[in-house]
């Protein structure tokens, strides 16, 4: 069943039902049933588009719980310029009408030919590193071009858990006052999950674009290297001297910031991989600065 609907269905009849519509609409032949999300709103899969493989995503807004910027977030990123990402090719929304009246997305996006640094089926939908990744010098650059042309794009686009409010409340329930070389900056325009499940490599993209939008400055890259401290030292390294504003004081906030979001993501499942020590070690050494 789909837990966000009012009446108990099947769930993944349901969604290959949204996926098929999707296709016919947008007059394309999906190569497969799809693969459903976690959040039982998503479901996406390759897909054949003008002789070339496609990728197409349908996806469902969930009105109780959900962002309406989540729903359009691949919509809205078409727009973003020196960022490297898929490109939207086609879209078309639609009520789907059984068994209740639901909106819905499907969107063809150009195919990533290269896998996502840590399988997103991986523990965590692949945000932590069990391992250092091979990744060359262009990767690098790539990372660090995108999250700079990403910051100077201005946008109204906001997600009320990112919101510079909601995380100064975080804080102070969870660590309260922080030492004067730890400080929020402006708000910027950041990718909100940037995680090792949705970048890929060896060529640099981010592949996934529900959660973005204006926050705290440098939340994706700390989010990225609080999640390689554990397995993946060197990489965090690289992190670290790739982004020198990580040890400015937005940059430190921003660290603080990830280790509790991390904290809070490991809070719902066993830790399988080990990384909470770590994290809550990095997060006391930033607090008692």
């Amino acid at each position: 069943m789909i837990r966000w609907l009012p009446v108990s269905i099947d769930g993944a009849a349901w969604l290959a039902e949204i996926y098929r519509e999707g296709a016919r609409q947008l007059g394309i032949r999906p190569l497969g049933s799809g693969r459903a999300s976690g959040s039982d709103a998503v479901i996406a899969g390759p897909a054949t588009h003008d002789g070339a493989t496609a990728w197409l995503r349908v996806a469902a807004f969930i009105e109780s719980d959900m962002d309406r910027e989540v729903w359009t977030g691949t919509h809205d990123a078409a727009s973003l310029s020196g960022v490297a990402k898929p490109t939207l090719l086609a879209e078309t929304e639609w009520t789907h009408p059984d068994p209740v009246p639901v909106s819905v997305r499907a969107e063809l996006l150009t195919f990533a030919a290269d896998s996502t640094v840590v399988p997103a089926d991986a523990y965590g939908a692949g945000q932590y590193l069990s391992g250092e990744p091979d990744l060359p010098d262009a990767w690098w650059g790539d990372l660090r071009a995108s999250v700079d042309a990403l910051a100077d794009t201005p946008t109204e686009r906001k997600l009320w858990a990112y919101s510079p409010e909601q995380i100064a409340h975080l804080i102070h329930a969870r660590v309260g006052e922080l030492p004067a070389d730890v400080a929020p900056g402006p708000a910027a325009t950041e990718h909100l999950d940037l995680h090792w499940g949705n970048i890929t490599a060896p060529h640099f993209s981010i592949i996934d674009w529900e959660h973005w939008g204006r926050s705290v400055p440098g939340i994706g890259v700390a989010n990225l290297y609080i999640t390689a401290l554990r397995h993946a030292p060197r990489t965090a390294s690289r992190l670290r001297a790739a982004f020198p504003e990580l040890d400015a004081p937005t940059g430190r906030y921003a660290r603080v910031v990830a280790c509790l979001f991390t904290l809070a993501g490991l809070s719902w499942s066993p830790d399988k991989m080990d990384v909470a020590g770590a994290v809550r070690a990095h997060l006391d050494d930033l607090i008692s600065r």
